[in-house]
């Protein structure tokens, strides 16, 4: 019976080191609570997950540690979906994405899904790869894009326990798909070495000319553009998506407002709020196979060069 104990400890310490990678990066010092506290060794790691445990306490630790921020390495990429209601119907629906990764419930009402990437990619953009990757899922429109690109994230242990439900966070997947987690190293790192910043296309003179690069830009960018020289009117989702593609294109908001003068209820303030809003927060386009639901696409998504998403082909 001794022996059966030991053996589950051991057990528990197995899946609290798999959860930091010892063994694929530096995990430590890294963070752990809400209050940000340094752990500097394995032992303080699974001693806090031990006490936590017995105790049936929270427990967070970060997702990344100090030697992966440092370095920009990226050995995870961690999205945290909630639902409102039901969360057994949430890991049902996500059944086939929860098989193939690393994932936990929360002990609320969502899962940390935890896509390990292997071998290890350094990135300058964490928030576009952690897109780039949801949009291959096709998690990309449940996910909560407040923790993407987030190096300092921190997320629940498993086998800890949430304060206001009293539930554990339970394991649903122990590991990531070995041949998932290396064909995403081997994408990530392609797309980085080849990937151009900036395309082209067509402004009005009274509009400074974009650094520019060679390629045309996406089917549903030159539709909107087409749609507002012929004077029609844009959707609300129609300007986001056309206004996020201008500001990663390189134009200043005072600069793409002029694009926008021909709509029928075109206002100066509004505009200008719009873009800046859309500037600060780093708003990203449409996926093609959300665009092509809104009517933004004239084209089938797979017969865009730029499929999942026209994100991709930006920094």
């Amino acid at each position: 019976m001794l022996e059966n104990k030991r053996r589950g400890v051991r057990c528990m310490k197995d899946v609290w080191l798999k959860h930091i990678r010892a063994d694929s990066v530096i995990a430590f010092p890294r963070d752990y609570t809400l209050y940000r506290r340094k752990l500097l060794t394995t032992q303080q790691y699974l001693t806090s997950c031990d006490i936590a445990h017995k105790n049936r306490l929270e427990l967070f630790t970060s997702v990344y540690s100090d030697y992966e921020v440092e370095n920009q390495i990226v050995s995870e990429l961690f999205y945290d979906i909630d639902v409102e209601h039901d969360v057994v119907e949430l890991i049902n629906k996500l059944e086939r994405i929860i098989s193939q990764v690393r994932a936990v419930y929360s002990g609320r009402r969502g899962i940390h899904i935890h896509v390990d990437v292997y071998p290890v990619v350094r990135v300058t953009d964490l928030r576009y790869v952690s897109m780039y990757v949801a949009e291959m899922l096709g998690i990309a429109d449940i996910v909560d894009r407040q923790t993407l690109g987030d190096w300092r994230r921190l997320c629940r242990v498993p086998l800890s326990y949430h304060a206001a439900t009293g539930n554990r966070v339970t394991i649903l997947n122990t590991t990531t798909n070995p041949v998932l987690s290396r064909s995403l190293s081997e994408l990530l790192s392609e797309k980085y070495s080849s990937r151009s910043t900036n395309y082209t296309v067509r402004m009005s003179d009274d509009v400074r000319e974009t650094v520019t690069a060679l390629g045309e830009p996406p089917a549903c960018v030159k539709f909107l553009l087409g749609q507002l020289e012929s004077g029609h009117n844009l959707s609300h989702a129609a300007r986001l998506h056309l206004g996020a593609y201008l500001m990663k294109l390189g134009l200043r908001p005072d600069e793409a407002t002029i694009l926008f003068t021909k709509l029928p209820d075109y206002s100066p303030a509004v505009t200008q709020y719009q873009l800046d809003w859309l500037l600060k927060n780093r708003y990203n386009m449409y996926s093609c196979r959300r665009a092509r639901e809104l009517g933004l696409c004239p084209i089938q998504p797979a017969n865009c060069p730029y499929y999942p998403s026209p994100n991709i082909f930006f920094w």
